[in-house]
Parts: C-alpha cells; structure tokens; sequence
C-alpha cells in the first residue's frame, strides 16, 4: 500500500529521488530543500507530476542546524498524525538527514504516528529501512528511462541530430569485428591523415579518388574490400599503387576507417550483452538545460539505474586532456553519482594513466586488447 507522504531530501543526487517516487507512489510528497537546489527541485516536482500533483516545498538551512531543528519540527507538528510518513534520506546533506530522521521520530514517538525511514542501496537496487526497525532490501526499487535520467538533470536529446541505435549496430557485427582485427594491423603500417583528395572539393556526388605519396598498403587494400563487400562502398578501382577510387552509399568512409568503426562495434558489443537497457543510443548528442550542448560516443540507461557513459578515442596517445574531457562531460549529463564512465580505446595506456583513471572513477578498456568485449560488458553492468 502506497505511503500517505513521501518526504524527500533534496540534492544534485536526483535519481534516487525519482525512483523512490517512481517505486512508492505516494498520495503526496513534500521536498526538503535548500536555496541553492531550487532548480533541481523544479525538476523533481515537474517530473513527478504525473505520480502526484499534491507536492509541497520545505525549505531549510543546511548550515544552521538549530533553524533546520526548528523548521522540521514546526512542519512535522502540521502533519495529520494519521497518515502513514516515509522519509527518503538518501539525497541532500548531512545535517538534512540527519535532522530529518531526528524529527520522524520525535513525530513518531509524540503523535504515535506510523512512520518509515530509509535509504537507496544502489548496488543492490533496493531500499533499505533504517528507521523503526531496521530491514535491509526491505522493497525492490522501480528503474528508470535513459530520458527520465536525463530530463532530471535538465537535459534532453537533440533530435535533429542523426543517432544510431544498438541495434543496428548489432546487425553488421562481423563487419565491426573485422574492422577492429584490421585496423589494428593498418594503424602501424599507414595513416590515413597522409591520404589527398583527387577529387572535387567539396565533392559532388558520391564518388571520391584518394591519393598517397606511398603505396596503398595491403591492410587498407583488405579493408577496402570487406566494406564493398558489405555494402558500404562500390566500384572500388586502384587506378595506380598509390591511389584508389570508390562510390560511398552511405557515411563517410575514410572517417569510418579512421575510427567511427569503434562506436560501432561498442554499440554492437553492448547490444549483445545481457545488460537490460532502458534507453541506449550511439553517437548522440544531447542539449543542456542551460544552453550548449554535447555529443556523446555512447550513453545508456541499465535497468539496475545505473547511466552508462563511453567515450571512444582512436589517438596514438592517450593525454590527461583525454581524461578530463571525460570525466568533466561524465558529470554533466546525469550527476556525478550512479554513472559508469569510461574511455575504449586503440592506443597504450601508461601505468601512469591508468592509475590516473582509476583516481577519477574512469574505466579503461583497450579495444585491441583480447577480452576487449568482455570488459566492456562487465564494466558496463553485465
């Protein structure tokens, strides 16, 4: 039976609240929050809505505790002694939990009122109740949508912008397989940043006439092959060693060569997993709440709430830029809790790095390595 009053700290840690919103729904519920989390309030109450539109605001003091005392005590004594009063204390500070779980009970004690007090277990996607007596994995939380998590941190997609879903990456896996097996052998034998374009600039049409001042190399020549004979060029001609010709159908073949493959095979890879998905896109980008915008090699939402962030970098070398970059973008698209973000790559990693990475909560997996797959999933949430 659903709570009379769902009470609920505010903080930039936002999911737990939704899910708890999500999971209960309340007849009402009351926000606990401070000034400086308005925004995230009004985030919260337009995305719970469509739970219950009996909401109401109590705004405290973080930082002056016995105001905070005062403030929960005089709204707790508004509260019918009848209804039955959860308080959520996963989000918000210290002293807001704290005071929040002081005052249930003094509520609890005095009025003889029928309370609950816990807490969201993110590992084990529970809540867990503290307060009167003690459960743990007391009920299983609800999981929300990849859009649910973004609308809740102020942001949306860009739906101008063409992504690519799982999916369809799924269905040309051998392709992206045999890309990762060749590309691999070519980065050490050619790169395509010494390729000229012979033909008209910018082109017309879909017929493009690359040169080198190098002989192609058998890898390229190879990898050439395979994407005709998956549909993705036509026509391939070696006018002469050191040039080639082709009609593209579709996207940008040298740049697809020249990394887009890896997102593709990400996006395979984590299709084929046995991690429930509630949302996931490839190449995405998505608008802030307050203006920009950023583009994304994958983000997906897992059933277990978790927001699952991978950037793919082809460079020779992996700098620190690369890794604050990351975790920089990490934290604006969803908080800087219940994330996984990490970085698949095709260059060495130093020791250094590594370390480095893992200091900022960052996963690493070099996609040449030969479990590259396997780690992608496991640390994704499989």
């Amino acid at each position: 039976m659903p709570p009379d009053i769902l009470i609920q700290n505010v903080s930039s840690q936002c999911i737990p609240n939704l899910v708890a919103a999500k999971t209960l729904l309340p007849q009402k519920i009351i926000w606990v929050y401070t000034a400086e989390f308005g925004d995230v309030l009004n985030r919260l109450r337009a995305q719970t809505q469509f739970i219950t539109a009996d909401q109401e605001n109590w705004r405290v003091d973080a930082r002056d505790v016995e105001s905070m005392h005062q403030s929960l005590l005089e709204r707790f004594e508004s509260l019918n002694p009848n209804s039955k009063v959860y308080f959520h204390l996963t989000g918000g500070t210290k002293s807001m939990a704290l005071q929040g779980l002081y005052n249930l009970g003094s509520f609890r004690r005095n009025k003889k009122a029928e309370v609950v007090g816990f807490v969201m277990d993110p590992r084990s996607q529970c809540f867990d109740v503290i307060y009167p007596t003690p459960k743990n994995n007391a009920l299983a939380c609800e999981a929300l949508t990849l859009d649910e998590m973004l609308a809740v941190h102020g942001n949306q997609w860009d739906d101008h912008h063409a992504h690519v879903e799982l999916a369809d990456c799924a269905a040309d896996y051998n392709l992206w397989e045999s890309m990762r097996t060749l590309t691999r052998v070519l980065k050490k034998e050619f790169s395509l940043n010494d390729l000229r374009a012979l033909h008209e600039r910018p082109p017309r049409g879909k017929c493009r006439h690359f040169g080198s001042a190098k002989p192609v190399p058998a890898s390229l020549k190879k990898i050439f092959r395979v994407l005709e004979g998956n549909g993705r060029i036509r026509n391939l001609s070696w006018p002469n060693a050191n040039e080639f010709r082709y009609e593209q159908t579709g996207e940008d073949i040298i740049k697809l060569i020249n990394g887009a493959w890896l997102e593709h095979w990400l996006g395979a890879v984590l299709h084929q997993s046995n991690i429930g998905w509630r949302g996931a896109r490839v190449s995405a980008k998505y608008l802030e709440g307050r203006g920009g915008s950023q583009e994304l090699d994958f983000l997906g939402a897992t059933a277990a709430n978790r927001l699952v962030y991978w950037s793919c970098k082809t460079d020779i070398k992996l700098t620190n830029d690369k890794l604050f970059e990351v975790d920089a973008l990490r934290d604006g698209i969803a908080g800087a809790d219940f994330h996984v973000a990490g970085i698949l790559h095709t260059a060495h990693m130093t020791d250094v790095m590594q370390a480095k990475a893992r200091r900022m909560g960052l996963q690493t997996v070099n996609a040449f390595s030969p479990d590259a797959a396997e780690q992608l999933v496991k640390f994704s949430g499989g």
